[in-house]
């Protein structure tokens, strides 16, 4: 076939396509593109080719009432770049998500453990009021035995030369408070 160009800015940007015919990647494999066409009798097939720096989409189209194949170009370099930063935002988006959420874990199992820090305390507090509480009231209650001991010791020698009776009652005293 014949290569013809109807646009000047293909003619501009193509200057090598003459020179290198089937092995300019334009037409790399395009007898076969075409000779798919014919045989699946598809209106058009759009392929990608690299080009230099440039992607293009390339719309290949036959006719075969006349025998002709179109092609056109459309230069999707740039969007091919935001695809790409797309994907990279993408990528840095959901990173940064499961960073968030290890953070949030975190942050909830420190809380977790603070609580529990939390409730111990109050727990070592209320047993450390109780245990106050308690010699407390032991003293309290540990005061009038003394005096009660001291009255037994004051009472033992005088009751003791009255009989046995009274030194038995005053041991039976001395035996409660000592145990109290």
């Amino acid at each position: 076939g014949v290569v013809t160009y109807r646009n000047p800015a293909a003619r501009a940007q193509f200057t090598d396509l003459l020179a290198l015919g089937d092995q300019h990647p334009i037409l790399s494999g395009f007898q076969e593109v075409v000779a798919t066409l014919q045989r699946e009798k598809r209106p058009v097939l759009i392929r990608q080719i690299a080009h230099d720096t440039r992607t293009y989409e390339q719309h290949i189209s036959y006719h075969p009432e006349n025998h002709l194949v179109r092609s056109y170009l459309i230069d999707m370099t740039e969007r091919k770049q935001m695809e790409e930063r797309e994907k990279e935002f993408a990528s840095a988006i959901a990173a940064a998500a499961i960073a968030e959420k290890k953070r949030a874990l975190e942050l909830d199992e420190a809380y977790q453990e603070l609580k529990q820090t939390q409730a111990m305390l109050i727990q070592a507090e209320k047993m450390a009021a109780v245990g106050q509480l308690a010699s407390g009231i032991a003293h309290e209650v540990r005061n009038p035995l003394g005096i009660i001991l001291q009255c037994v010791n004051y009472l033992e020698p005088e009751l003791q030369a009255r009989g046995a009776q009274q030194t038995e009652i005053l041991q039976v005293i001395r035996e409660a408070v000592m145990t109290s």
